[in-house]
Formats: C-alpha cells, sequence, structure tokens
C-alpha cells in the first residue's frame, strides 16, 4: 500500500513536458519572422527554477516583424518583439550581452547567435518551455516589453 502510494504521488507531481522543440508549434502571427538582433542583457531565472530558462533582452538591427505580443492569446510563446527592442523567452545557458542573434522561422525555423567572445557562429534549435516560466514571468512582471 505504501509503494501505490508512493507511486501516485510520484505520477500525480509529473508535468507532461517542460519544454519542446519550437518546430512542433506554429506561431501564424510570425512564422514568417526574420530577425538579427544584438542580446543586451541575459535572466537565466535562476530563483524560478527553469533549468536555465529566462529572459534574453535584445536590441533588433533589422526585422521584418514591428510587433508582436503573444500574452494574451498563448501560454507558451519564444518571443516578444516592441519596435526596436524584443525578448526571447529560451534556454540562455553561454548566450550574453553583445552576442549576435539570428532568426528565419520561414521555413527550418532555425536561429543561430555570434558569440561576441570566440566570434563562433552556432546553430540553435530552441525549446519552449512549459507555462511555469511564463507564468513566473508574468507575476513577476519580469518582461520590459509592452508596459510590463
Amino acid at each position: 500500500m505504501k509503494y501505490l502510494a508512493f507511486l501516485f504521488l510520484l505520477v500525480a507531481n509529473c508535468e507532461p513536458s517542460t519544454s519542446d522543440p519550437i518546430k512542433n508549434f506554429s506561431f501564424p502571427e510570425i512564422d514568417h519572422l526574420k530577425l538579427v538582433g544584438v542580446i543586451t542583457e541575459t535572466d537565466d531565472l535562476e530563483r524560478a527554477s527553469v533549468h536555465g530558462y529566462g529572459i534574453i533582452s535584445m536590441g533588433i538591427i533589422e526585422s521584418n516583424v514591428d510587433f508582436y505580443n503573444p500574452r494574451k492569446t498563448n501560454s507558451r510563446y519564444y518571443i516578444s518583439i516592441d519596435g526596436d527592442r524584443a525578448e526571447l523567452y529560451i534556454y540562455v545557458g553561454t548566450k550574453r550581452a553583445g552576442d549576435t542573434v539570428k532568426i528565419d522561422m520561414t521555413a527550418a525555423k532555425e536561429f543561430w547567435y555570434k558569440n561576441v567572445r570566440t566570434k563562433e557562429t552556432l546553430n540553435y534549435s530552441p525549446r519552449l518551455y512549459n507555462k511555469k516560466l511564463h507564468e513566473f514571468i508574468d507575476k513577476n512582471k519580469l518582461s520590459k516589453l509592452h508596459g510590463n
């Protein structure tokens, strides 16, 4: 009986998935997004226990989308755009201020970033964290875009 109670607690506390590849999702408003930006700030939200995911703030160099605020329509999203600024909500890892990010969502849904220190360009396949990440950002008003 103790074993069954433990198993029940274990299953009840499991989330179906903490992250999924962005390529498995469709964001019709920005499926054509092409953006180049420079990272101005990163926050890995360590205090939120979201496994290295966080906010990557960027200044936009060029983009074919001027505004995108997914908060009211999606519980999971990877980017928010407001004029010449953008925020990525993805795994922070080694990405740092000064790195260049290139996003092309038209066909292969690819991201690249160029490390400012090593000058190395890396292909990156971002993943969406579950809605816990966005709930934490919204609750603590951590986004610097769209009046938050």
